[in-house]
Protein backbone atom coordinates (compact mmCIF):
# COMPACT_ATOMS: atom_id res chain seq x y z
CA UNK A 1 0.00 0.00 0.00
CA UNK A 2 0.86 3.65 -0.07
CA UNK A 3 3.60 5.03 2.50
CA UNK A 4 3.84 8.04 4.13
CA UNK A 5 6.66 10.46 2.73
CA UNK A 6 7.53 9.42 -0.63
CA UNK A 7 4.71 7.65 -1.73
CA UNK A 8 5.50 3.96 -2.44
CA UNK A 9 4.05 1.88 -4.87
CA UNK A 10 4.02 -1.85 -5.11
CA UNK A 11 4.66 -3.60 -8.45
CA UNK A 12 3.14 -7.32 -8.72
CA UNK A 13 5.73 -8.65 -11.73
CA UNK A 14 3.13 -12.21 -12.46
CA UNK A 15 4.44 -14.36 -14.98
CA UNK A 16 5.42 -18.25 -15.78
CA UNK A 17 9.16 -19.65 -15.86
CA UNK A 18 8.95 -19.11 -19.78
CA UNK A 19 9.25 -15.53 -19.41
CA UNK A 20 11.00 -15.37 -16.55
CA UNK A 21 14.29 -13.70 -18.31
CA UNK A 22 12.63 -10.31 -18.74
CA UNK A 23 12.10 -9.83 -15.19
CA UNK A 24 15.24 -7.82 -15.77
CA UNK A 25 13.43 -5.81 -18.60
CA UNK A 26 11.07 -4.92 -15.98
CA UNK A 27 13.38 -4.11 -13.74
CA UNK A 28 14.87 -1.55 -15.97
CA UNK A 29 12.23 -0.10 -17.08
CA UNK A 30 11.37 0.41 -12.80
CA UNK A 31 14.53 1.86 -12.22
CA UNK A 32 14.49 4.85 -15.27
CA UNK A 33 11.11 5.66 -14.29
CA UNK A 34 12.08 6.24 -10.29
CA UNK A 35 15.05 8.28 -11.56
CA UNK A 36 13.11 10.65 -13.33
CA UNK A 37 9.03 10.95 -12.94
CA UNK A 38 9.34 8.96 -10.00
CA UNK A 39 12.20 11.52 -8.68
CA UNK A 40 10.00 15.00 -9.92
CA UNK A 41 6.52 13.50 -7.99
CA UNK A 42 8.22 11.91 -4.95
CA UNK A 43 7.34 8.28 -6.35
CA UNK A 44 9.19 5.32 -6.20
CA UNK A 45 8.00 1.67 -7.59
CA UNK A 46 9.32 -1.39 -5.86
CA UNK A 47 9.39 -4.60 -7.72
CA UNK A 48 8.04 -7.74 -5.95
CA UNK A 49 8.17 -11.01 -7.62
CA UNK A 50 8.13 -14.14 -5.35
CA UNK A 51 11.86 -14.74 -6.61
CA UNK A 52 12.74 -12.31 -4.24
CA UNK A 53 10.38 -11.10 -1.91
CA UNK A 54 8.44 -14.41 -0.54
CA UNK A 55 10.48 -16.70 2.06
CA UNK A 56 9.70 -19.97 2.98
CA UNK A 57 6.80 -20.78 5.02
CA UNK A 58 4.15 -23.70 5.81
CA UNK A 59 0.90 -24.22 6.54
CA UNK A 60 -1.29 -22.94 3.48
CA UNK A 61 -1.05 -23.52 0.05
CA UNK A 62 1.84 -22.15 -2.21
CA UNK A 63 -0.32 -19.30 -3.68
CA UNK A 64 -2.24 -18.72 -0.26
CA UNK A 65 1.17 -17.97 1.37
CA UNK A 66 2.68 -15.78 -1.52
CA UNK A 67 -0.52 -13.67 -1.42
CA UNK A 68 -0.71 -13.15 2.59
CA UNK A 69 2.91 -12.41 1.72
CA UNK A 70 3.50 -9.62 -0.69
CA UNK A 71 0.40 -10.60 -3.70
CA UNK A 72 -2.14 -8.69 -1.64
CA UNK A 73 -0.39 -5.38 -0.69
CA UNK A 74 0.90 -4.85 -4.42
CA UNK A 75 -0.86 -1.24 -5.57
CA UNK A 76 -0.43 -2.09 -9.32
CA UNK A 77 0.78 -5.77 -11.85
CA UNK A 78 2.48 -6.23 -14.93
CA UNK A 79 1.82 -9.76 -16.07
CA UNK A 80 3.53 -11.43 -18.59
CA UNK A 81 2.17 -14.33 -20.67
CA UNK A 82 4.46 -16.21 -23.57
CA UNK A 83 3.63 -20.17 -24.06
CA UNK A 84 2.92 -21.21 -20.84
CA UNK A 85 0.47 -20.73 -18.68
CA UNK A 86 1.91 -21.57 -15.21
CA UNK A 87 0.56 -24.23 -12.14
CA UNK A 88 -2.63 -24.64 -11.23
CA UNK A 89 -3.87 -22.96 -7.76
CA UNK A 90 -7.01 -24.21 -6.25
CA UNK A 91 -9.40 -21.52 -7.85
CA UNK A 92 -7.49 -21.07 -11.22
CA UNK A 93 -5.66 -22.60 -13.59
CA UNK A 94 -2.55 -20.53 -12.56
CA UNK A 95 -0.93 -18.33 -10.17
CA UNK A 96 -0.56 -16.22 -13.01
CA UNK A 97 -4.15 -16.04 -13.68
CA UNK A 98 -5.45 -15.55 -9.65
CA UNK A 99 -3.23 -12.80 -9.50
CA UNK A 100 -4.36 -11.15 -12.71
CA UNK A 101 -7.89 -11.97 -12.18
CA UNK A 102 -7.96 -10.43 -8.57
CA UNK A 103 -5.55 -7.40 -9.04
CA UNK A 104 -8.65 -6.76 -11.84
CA UNK A 105 -11.63 -7.47 -9.07
CA UNK A 106 -10.10 -4.84 -6.80
CA UNK A 107 -10.04 -1.87 -9.66
CA UNK A 108 -6.00 -2.11 -9.58
CA UNK A 109 -3.99 -1.62 -12.50
CA UNK A 110 -2.90 -4.04 -14.45
CA UNK A 111 -0.19 -4.26 -17.44
CA UNK A 112 -0.97 -7.51 -19.18
CA UNK A 113 1.78 -8.14 -22.13
CA UNK A 114 1.76 -11.38 -24.28
CA UNK A 115 5.58 -12.47 -25.35
CA UNK A 116 4.99 -13.90 -28.97
CA UNK A 117 9.00 -14.57 -29.57
CA UNK A 118 10.32 -17.74 -31.52
CA UNK A 119 10.52 -20.25 -29.78
CA UNK A 120 11.68 -24.00 -30.47
CA UNK A 121 8.31 -25.82 -32.05
CA UNK A 122 9.56 -28.69 -29.39
CA UNK A 123 9.22 -27.11 -26.31
CA UNK A 124 6.08 -25.93 -26.91
CA UNK A 125 3.34 -27.42 -24.30
CA UNK A 126 0.16 -27.66 -26.28
CA UNK A 127 -1.92 -27.88 -23.16
CA UNK A 128 -0.30 -24.91 -21.69
CA UNK A 129 -0.29 -22.94 -25.46
CA UNK A 130 -3.92 -23.40 -25.66
CA UNK A 131 -4.88 -21.79 -22.09
CA UNK A 132 -2.79 -18.32 -22.81
CA UNK A 133 -4.84 -18.44 -26.13
CA UNK A 134 -8.01 -19.05 -24.67
CA UNK A 135 -7.13 -16.30 -21.74
CA UNK A 136 -5.82 -13.83 -24.19
CA UNK A 137 -9.14 -14.63 -26.35
CA UNK A 138 -11.55 -13.86 -22.76
CA UNK A 139 -10.08 -10.49 -23.15
CA UNK A 140 -9.94 -9.34 -26.55
CA UNK A 141 -11.60 -5.80 -27.49
CA UNK A 142 -11.44 -5.44 -23.83
CA UNK A 143 -8.00 -2.91 -23.92
CA UNK A 144 -6.47 -5.17 -21.36
CA UNK A 145 -3.84 -6.48 -22.86
CA UNK A 146 -1.01 -5.57 -25.59
CA UNK A 147 1.21 -8.07 -27.33
CA UNK A 148 4.72 -7.70 -27.74
CA UNK A 149 7.72 -9.81 -29.89
CA UNK A 150 10.78 -8.81 -28.08
CA UNK A 151 12.53 -7.72 -24.98
CA UNK A 152 13.18 -4.29 -26.44
CA UNK A 153 9.50 -4.07 -27.69
CA UNK A 154 8.52 -4.78 -23.99
CA UNK A 155 10.86 -2.54 -22.56
CA UNK A 156 9.68 0.74 -24.55
CA UNK A 157 5.95 -0.51 -24.58
CA UNK A 158 5.66 -0.60 -20.69
CA UNK A 159 7.91 2.41 -20.04
CA UNK A 160 5.67 4.66 -21.83
CA UNK A 161 2.68 2.67 -20.54
CA UNK A 162 3.92 3.22 -16.28
CA UNK A 163 4.97 7.13 -17.47
CA UNK A 164 1.60 7.75 -18.88
CA UNK A 165 -0.17 5.81 -15.94
CA UNK A 166 1.36 7.77 -13.23
CA UNK A 167 0.59 11.01 -15.55
CA UNK A 168 -2.47 10.35 -14.71
CA UNK A 169 -2.20 9.81 -11.50
CA UNK A 170 -1.07 12.51 -10.13
CA UNK A 171 -2.69 14.74 -12.48
CA UNK A 172 -6.63 13.46 -12.63
CA UNK A 173 -7.71 16.45 -14.49
CA UNK A 174 -5.69 15.01 -17.77
CA UNK A 175 -8.56 13.32 -19.54
CA UNK A 176 -6.43 13.09 -22.51
CA UNK A 177 -3.18 13.03 -23.84
CA UNK A 178 -1.65 16.52 -24.40
CA UNK A 179 -1.25 17.76 -28.00
CA UNK A 180 2.40 17.92 -27.58
CA UNK A 181 1.89 13.94 -26.29
CA UNK A 182 -0.21 12.42 -29.40
CA UNK A 183 0.39 10.03 -31.89
CA UNK A 184 -0.59 10.77 -36.07
CA UNK A 185 -1.28 8.59 -37.41
CA UNK A 186 -1.41 8.26 -41.87
CA UNK A 187 -0.56 5.90 -44.66
CA UNK A 188 1.71 6.62 -47.27
CA UNK A 189 3.21 5.53 -50.43
CA UNK A 190 7.21 4.04 -49.70
CA UNK A 191 7.55 5.55 -53.33
CA UNK A 192 5.74 8.34 -54.07
CA UNK A 193 5.92 11.74 -52.01
CA UNK A 194 2.34 13.22 -50.80
CA UNK A 195 -1.23 11.49 -51.58
CA UNK A 196 -0.34 10.75 -55.23
CA UNK A 197 0.95 6.87 -56.02
CA UNK A 198 2.23 5.70 -59.46
CA UNK A 199 1.75 1.82 -59.47
CA UNK A 200 4.87 0.29 -60.42
CA UNK A 201 6.03 -3.07 -61.71
CA UNK A 202 8.33 -5.18 -59.56
CA UNK A 203 10.68 -5.86 -62.56
CA UNK A 204 11.75 -9.17 -60.86
CA UNK A 205 13.33 -10.78 -63.86
CA UNK A 206 16.41 -8.09 -63.29
CA UNK A 207 17.07 -9.73 -60.05
CA UNK A 208 20.15 -11.44 -59.17
CA UNK A 209 18.32 -14.75 -58.93
CA UNK A 210 17.58 -14.87 -62.81
CA UNK A 211 21.19 -13.26 -63.69
CA UNK A 212 22.43 -16.09 -61.34
CA UNK A 213 20.75 -18.53 -63.65
CA UNK A 214 21.78 -17.24 -66.95
CA UNK A 215 25.33 -17.37 -65.71
CA UNK A 216 25.05 -20.74 -64.70
CA UNK A 217 24.16 -21.59 -67.84
CA UNK A 218 26.70 -20.15 -70.24
CA UNK A 219 28.86 -21.58 -67.85
CA UNK A 220 27.46 -24.75 -68.71
CA UNK A 221 27.35 -24.28 -72.26
CA UNK A 222 30.86 -23.18 -73.12
CA UNK A 223 32.11 -26.43 -70.85
CA UNK A 224 30.25 -28.36 -73.49
CA UNK A 225 31.09 -26.46 -76.26
CA UNK A 226 34.52 -27.48 -74.84
CA UNK A 227 34.46 -31.25 -75.59
CA UNK A 228 35.54 -32.90 -78.77
CA UNK A 229 34.10 -35.76 -80.52
CA UNK A 230 36.23 -37.48 -83.10
CA UNK A 231 33.66 -38.09 -86.04
CA UNK A 232 33.57 -42.54 -85.81
CA UNK A 233 35.17 -44.18 -88.81
CA UNK A 234 32.25 -45.68 -91.22
CA UNK A 235 32.37 -49.15 -90.17
CA UNK A 236 31.04 -48.67 -86.10
CA UNK A 237 32.40 -50.79 -83.51
CA UNK A 238 29.27 -52.91 -83.38
CA UNK A 239 29.90 -53.89 -87.02
CA UNK A 240 33.66 -55.06 -87.02
CA UNK A 241 34.57 -58.38 -87.45
CA UNK A 242 35.12 -60.20 -84.46
CA UNK A 243 38.39 -61.92 -83.46
CA UNK A 244 37.07 -65.16 -82.02
CA UNK A 245 34.21 -66.97 -84.36
CA UNK A 246 31.16 -68.54 -83.59
CA UNK A 247 32.78 -71.95 -83.85
CA UNK A 248 35.58 -71.37 -81.25
CA UNK A 249 33.13 -69.66 -79.29
CA UNK A 250 31.20 -72.17 -78.61
CA UNK A 251 33.94 -74.31 -77.21
CA UNK A 252 35.11 -72.00 -74.58
CA UNK A 253 33.88 -72.00 -70.83
CA UNK A 254 31.72 -69.84 -69.89
CA UNK A 255 34.01 -67.18 -67.85
CA UNK A 256 36.35 -67.13 -70.87
CA UNK A 257 32.70 -65.61 -73.12
CA UNK A 258 32.46 -63.08 -69.99
CA UNK A 259 35.77 -61.92 -70.56
CA UNK A 260 35.66 -61.98 -74.19
CA UNK A 261 32.76 -59.79 -74.30
CA UNK A 262 33.97 -58.02 -71.40
CA UNK A 263 37.12 -56.79 -73.81
CA UNK A 264 35.59 -56.54 -77.04
CA UNK A 265 36.82 -59.69 -78.81
CA UNK A 266 33.03 -60.54 -79.42
CA UNK A 267 30.56 -58.82 -80.43
CA UNK A 268 26.99 -58.16 -77.92
CA UNK A 269 25.20 -59.89 -81.27
CA UNK A 270 27.70 -63.23 -81.09
CA UNK A 271 27.23 -63.42 -77.39
CA UNK A 272 23.04 -63.31 -77.81
CA UNK A 273 23.39 -65.42 -80.61
CA UNK A 274 25.69 -67.88 -78.23
CA UNK A 275 22.74 -67.52 -75.02
CA UNK A 276 19.54 -67.92 -77.41
CA UNK A 277 19.03 -64.38 -76.40
CA UNK A 278 17.34 -61.74 -77.79
CA UNK A 279 20.16 -58.70 -77.98
CA UNK A 280 18.68 -55.45 -76.49
CA UNK A 281 17.44 -52.06 -78.52
CA UNK A 282 20.03 -49.72 -79.63
CA UNK A 283 19.27 -46.13 -80.26
CA UNK A 284 21.25 -43.54 -81.17
CA UNK A 285 21.54 -40.68 -78.65
CA UNK A 286 20.64 -37.22 -80.30
CA UNK A 287 19.27 -33.82 -79.13
CA UNK A 288 15.84 -33.59 -80.58
CA UNK A 289 15.21 -29.93 -82.47
CA UNK A 290 12.76 -28.31 -79.95
CA UNK A 291 15.97 -28.62 -77.27
CA UNK A 292 18.26 -27.30 -80.01
CA UNK A 293 16.16 -24.38 -80.81
CA UNK A 294 15.56 -23.81 -76.28
CA UNK A 295 19.24 -23.37 -76.54
CA UNK A 296 19.49 -21.51 -79.95
CA UNK A 297 17.29 -18.84 -78.53
CA UNK A 298 18.97 -17.86 -75.40
CA UNK A 299 22.34 -17.68 -77.37
CA UNK A 300 20.91 -15.56 -79.84
CA UNK A 301 19.56 -13.43 -77.13
CA UNK A 302 22.98 -13.31 -75.03
CA UNK A 303 25.20 -13.43 -77.92
CA UNK A 304 26.43 -16.18 -77.82
CA UNK A 305 27.77 -19.02 -81.18
CA UNK A 306 27.74 -22.41 -81.17
CA UNK A 307 29.95 -24.54 -82.68
CA UNK A 308 28.41 -27.21 -85.45
CA UNK A 309 29.44 -30.27 -83.13
CA UNK A 310 27.90 -29.02 -79.88
CA UNK A 311 24.53 -31.11 -80.20
CA UNK A 312 27.11 -34.10 -81.40
CA UNK A 313 26.87 -37.22 -78.98
CA UNK A 314 29.56 -39.28 -81.55
CA UNK A 315 28.26 -42.73 -81.76
CA UNK A 316 26.44 -42.44 -78.11
CA UNK A 317 23.66 -45.42 -77.91
CA UNK A 318 20.36 -45.48 -75.54
CA UNK A 319 19.29 -49.23 -74.06
CA UNK A 320 16.10 -49.71 -72.36
CA UNK A 321 16.21 -52.50 -69.96
CA UNK A 322 13.07 -53.04 -68.64
CA UNK A 323 13.15 -54.39 -64.85
CA UNK A 324 10.62 -54.90 -62.00
CA UNK A 325 8.41 -52.89 -60.27
CA UNK A 326 10.23 -51.12 -57.24
CA UNK A 327 9.79 -48.35 -55.55
CA UNK A 328 12.57 -45.94 -57.13
CA UNK A 329 10.40 -46.95 -61.06
CA UNK A 330 10.03 -50.07 -63.14
CA UNK A 331 12.62 -48.96 -65.86
CA UNK A 332 16.25 -47.76 -66.19
CA UNK A 333 18.09 -46.51 -69.00
CA UNK A 334 21.69 -47.36 -69.75
CA UNK A 335 24.10 -45.77 -71.94
CA UNK A 336 26.64 -47.37 -74.21
CA UNK A 337 29.61 -44.77 -75.65
CA UNK A 338 32.76 -43.40 -74.88
CA UNK A 339 33.09 -41.79 -71.61
CA UNK A 340 33.75 -38.97 -73.46
CA UNK A 341 30.27 -39.26 -75.07
CA UNK A 342 28.57 -40.08 -71.96
CA UNK A 343 29.80 -37.17 -69.92
CA UNK A 344 28.94 -34.78 -72.94
CA UNK A 345 25.60 -35.95 -72.68
CA UNK A 346 25.19 -35.85 -69.04
CA UNK A 347 26.15 -32.04 -69.25
CA UNK A 348 23.56 -31.68 -72.12
CA UNK A 349 21.21 -33.14 -69.81
CA UNK A 350 21.82 -30.56 -67.11
CA UNK A 351 21.55 -27.83 -69.36
CA UNK A 352 17.85 -29.09 -70.47
CA UNK A 353 17.19 -29.30 -66.69
CA UNK A 354 18.57 -25.72 -66.47
CA UNK A 355 16.83 -24.34 -69.21
CA UNK A 356 13.46 -25.86 -67.63
CA UNK A 357 14.47 -24.01 -64.83
CA UNK A 358 15.37 -21.11 -66.18
CA UNK A 359 12.23 -20.72 -67.92
CA UNK A 360 10.08 -21.46 -64.87
CA UNK A 361 11.91 -18.63 -63.15
CA UNK A 362 11.49 -16.20 -65.81
CA UNK A 363 7.42 -17.23 -66.53
CA UNK A 364 6.74 -16.77 -63.10
CA UNK A 365 8.79 -13.32 -62.25
CA UNK A 366 7.70 -12.23 -65.71
CA UNK A 367 4.32 -13.26 -64.81
CA UNK A 368 4.22 -11.09 -61.37
CA UNK A 369 6.09 -8.21 -63.35
CA UNK A 370 2.84 -8.02 -65.43
CA UNK A 371 0.78 -6.57 -62.50
CA UNK A 372 0.71 -3.11 -61.08
CA UNK A 373 1.35 -2.89 -57.52
CA UNK A 374 2.11 -0.03 -54.60
CA UNK A 375 4.22 -0.73 -51.51
CA UNK A 376 2.64 1.35 -48.41
CA UNK A 377 3.79 2.21 -45.13
CA UNK A 378 1.71 3.27 -42.43
CA UNK A 379 3.82 6.24 -40.30
CA UNK A 380 3.37 7.78 -36.75
CA UNK A 381 4.12 11.61 -37.26
CA UNK A 382 3.44 12.06 -33.67
CA UNK A 383 6.19 12.35 -30.94
CA UNK A 384 4.56 9.73 -28.70
CA UNK A 385 3.59 5.84 -29.12
CA UNK A 386 0.59 4.25 -30.24
CA UNK A 387 -0.82 0.86 -30.07
CA UNK A 388 -3.08 -2.07 -31.19
CA UNK A 389 -3.41 0.14 -34.48
CA UNK A 390 -6.60 -1.26 -36.36
CA UNK A 391 -5.96 -0.89 -40.12
CA UNK A 392 -8.59 -0.77 -42.78
CA UNK A 393 -7.93 -0.25 -46.47
CA UNK A 394 -10.61 0.20 -48.77
CA UNK A 395 -9.95 -1.08 -52.75
CA UNK A 396 -12.86 -0.56 -55.49
CA UNK A 397 -14.28 -4.59 -55.80
CA UNK A 398 -12.70 -6.53 -58.67
CA UNK A 399 -9.05 -4.57 -58.34
CA UNK A 400 -7.00 -6.37 -55.67
CA UNK A 401 -5.40 -9.49 -56.51
CA UNK A 402 -5.17 -11.71 -53.87
CA UNK A 403 -3.09 -14.52 -53.09
CA UNK A 404 -5.26 -17.18 -55.52
CA UNK A 405 -4.51 -14.45 -58.19
CA UNK A 406 -0.85 -13.73 -57.67
CA UNK A 407 1.32 -16.25 -60.31
CA UNK A 408 2.70 -18.85 -58.53
CA UNK A 409 6.11 -20.88 -58.96
CA UNK A 410 6.17 -23.86 -62.13
CA UNK A 411 7.07 -27.28 -61.27
CA UNK A 412 11.07 -27.02 -61.99
CA UNK A 413 10.99 -23.59 -59.53
CA UNK A 414 8.18 -25.23 -56.76
CA UNK A 415 11.35 -26.63 -54.56
CA UNK A 416 13.96 -23.22 -54.97
CA UNK A 417 10.97 -21.07 -54.35
CA UNK A 418 10.09 -22.76 -50.89
CA UNK A 419 13.68 -22.64 -50.30
CA UNK A 420 14.43 -18.97 -50.78
CA UNK A 421 10.76 -18.57 -49.23
CA UNK A 422 10.01 -16.64 -51.65
CA UNK A 423 6.58 -14.58 -50.77
CA UNK A 424 8.47 -13.11 -47.95
CA UNK A 425 11.93 -12.35 -49.76
CA UNK A 426 9.77 -10.58 -53.20
CA UNK A 427 6.50 -9.32 -51.76
CA UNK A 428 7.06 -7.81 -48.50
CA UNK A 429 9.33 -4.46 -47.98
CA UNK A 430 11.79 -4.77 -45.38
CA UNK A 431 15.66 -3.96 -44.55
CA UNK A 432 15.30 -0.32 -45.17
CA UNK A 433 17.17 1.74 -42.75
CA UNK A 434 14.04 4.47 -42.09
CA UNK A 435 11.57 1.79 -42.13
CA UNK A 436 10.79 -0.90 -39.97
CA UNK A 437 9.53 -4.47 -40.72
CA UNK A 438 5.93 -5.65 -40.42
CA UNK A 439 6.31 -7.18 -36.95
CA UNK A 440 2.46 -8.80 -36.44
CA UNK A 441 2.79 -11.53 -38.49
CA UNK A 442 0.43 -14.63 -37.66
CA UNK A 443 2.31 -17.33 -34.96
CA UNK A 444 1.42 -20.84 -35.37
CA UNK A 445 2.28 -23.81 -34.43
CA UNK A 446 2.19 -26.97 -36.78
CA UNK A 447 3.15 -30.48 -35.60
CA UNK A 448 5.78 -32.19 -37.78
CA UNK A 449 4.44 -33.49 -40.78
CA UNK A 450 5.18 -37.04 -41.00
CA UNK A 451 8.14 -37.52 -43.56
CA UNK A 452 7.69 -40.88 -45.68
CA UNK A 453 10.44 -43.00 -46.61
CA UNK A 454 9.46 -44.21 -50.16
CA UNK A 455 7.19 -40.75 -51.43
CA UNK A 456 6.46 -40.20 -55.11
CA UNK A 457 6.94 -37.47 -56.82
CA UNK A 458 3.40 -36.30 -56.90
CA UNK A 459 3.46 -36.34 -52.88
CA UNK A 460 6.76 -34.39 -52.89
CA UNK A 461 5.81 -31.84 -55.44
CA UNK A 462 1.66 -31.76 -53.16
CA UNK A 463 3.82 -30.80 -49.94
CA UNK A 464 5.79 -28.05 -51.74
CA UNK A 465 2.78 -26.63 -52.94
CA UNK A 466 1.20 -26.50 -49.36
CA UNK A 467 4.43 -25.59 -47.91
CA UNK A 468 4.57 -22.63 -50.52
CA UNK A 469 0.72 -21.97 -50.22
CA UNK A 470 1.57 -21.91 -46.00
CA UNK A 471 4.25 -19.19 -47.20
CA UNK A 472 1.70 -16.82 -49.21
CA UNK A 473 -0.97 -16.50 -46.11
CA UNK A 474 1.44 -15.94 -43.85
CA UNK A 475 2.47 -12.85 -45.70
CA UNK A 476 -0.55 -11.80 -47.25
CA UNK A 477 -2.23 -12.14 -43.73
CA UNK A 478 -5.04 -9.23 -44.11
CA UNK A 479 -8.28 -10.12 -42.76
CA UNK A 480 -10.14 -9.60 -46.25
CA UNK A 481 -14.04 -8.23 -46.14
CA UNK A 482 -16.20 -6.53 -48.24
CA UNK A 483 -19.08 -4.36 -48.68
CA UNK A 484 -21.21 -3.22 -51.59
CA UNK A 485 -18.36 -1.42 -53.99
CA UNK A 486 -14.86 -2.16 -52.01
CA UNK A 487 -12.58 -5.08 -51.22
CA UNK A 488 -11.61 -4.21 -47.42
CA UNK A 489 -8.08 -4.97 -46.15
CA UNK A 490 -7.98 -5.30 -42.37
CA UNK A 491 -4.62 -5.71 -40.55
CA UNK A 492 -3.33 -4.64 -36.81
CA UNK A 493 -0.39 -3.05 -35.52
CA UNK A 494 0.28 -3.64 -31.58
CA UNK A 495 2.75 -0.77 -31.43
CA UNK A 496 3.89 1.79 -33.15
CA UNK A 497 6.63 4.21 -31.53
CA UNK A 498 6.70 8.09 -32.50
CA UNK A 499 8.10 9.41 -35.75
CA UNK A 500 8.56 5.83 -37.06
CA UNK A 501 7.41 4.49 -40.26
CA UNK A 502 6.45 0.77 -40.93
CA UNK A 503 5.82 -1.10 -44.23
CA UNK A 504 2.20 -3.06 -44.37
CA UNK A 505 2.72 -6.99 -43.94
CA UNK A 506 3.12 -7.58 -48.31
CA UNK A 507 3.07 -5.44 -51.17
CA UNK A 508 -0.57 -4.55 -52.74
CA UNK A 509 -0.89 -6.37 -56.22
CA UNK A 510 -3.63 -5.49 -58.42
CA UNK A 511 -5.65 -6.97 -61.38
CA UNK A 512 -6.35 -3.50 -62.42
CA UNK A 513 -5.69 0.10 -60.95
CA UNK A 514 -8.35 1.55 -59.08
CA UNK A 515 -8.64 5.18 -58.88
CA UNK A 516 -7.70 5.26 -55.20
CA UNK A 517 -7.43 4.16 -51.89
CA UNK A 518 -9.39 4.92 -49.00
CA UNK A 519 -7.84 3.99 -45.28
CA UNK A 520 -9.41 4.36 -41.70
CA UNK A 521 -6.78 3.81 -38.84
CA UNK A 522 -8.41 3.08 -35.24
CA UNK A 523 -5.90 2.82 -32.33
CA UNK A 524 -5.33 2.73 -28.46
CA UNK A 525 -4.74 6.32 -27.78
CA UNK A 526 -5.98 7.93 -30.88
CA UNK A 527 -9.29 9.31 -29.94
CA UNK A 528 -10.21 9.67 -33.35
CA UNK A 529 -10.35 8.15 -36.24
CA UNK A 530 -7.41 8.52 -38.86
CA UNK A 531 -8.71 8.62 -42.14
CA UNK A 532 -7.81 9.48 -45.68
CA UNK A 533 -7.10 8.99 -48.97
CA UNK A 534 -4.66 7.97 -51.79
CA UNK A 535 -4.90 8.61 -55.23
CA UNK A 536 -3.37 6.46 -57.80
CA UNK A 537 -2.59 7.70 -61.09
CA UNK A 538 -0.55 6.75 -64.14
CA UNK A 539 2.82 7.82 -64.41
CA UNK A 540 2.38 10.18 -67.58
CA UNK A 541 -0.88 12.08 -65.40
CA UNK A 542 2.24 12.70 -62.47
Amino acid sequence: MPHIGVTVYDLLLSCPGDVLDLKETIDACVKSFNASIGEANNIRIELKHWSTDSFSQSGDKPQNILNRQFVDDCDLCVALLGIRFGTPTDNYDSGTEEEIEKMLEQDKQVFLYFVERNVDPSKIDLDQYKKVQEFKKKYTDKGVYTVVKSAEELRSNFQNALSLYFIKLVAPNTTQLQPTLAPKLIISSTNDDGTSITPTYTHYQKIKLVKDKEDSIKELIEKISAITITRPSEQSSEEQESEISDDELQEMCVSDVLEALENKKISTKQYHRLCGTKPPEYHKVEIDEEHQKLVSSFCEKHGITLNGDFYYLGNLQREIKFALITPFGNSSTSYLGSDLEQEKHKLLEDLLYKFREYNHVVEFLGGIDSMPYVSLQIENQGNTFDEDIDVKLFIEQGCFADIDDVPQPGLFFLEEAVELKVPKALFCGHHDADIEDYTNYPVSYAPPKLSLPFKSRDEEIAEQREEYQDMMEYVFCYDLRENDEDDILCFNIPYLKQNTKMFFPSYLFFKKKPENLRYEIRSKHSPEVYKGTLKLVDGSEK
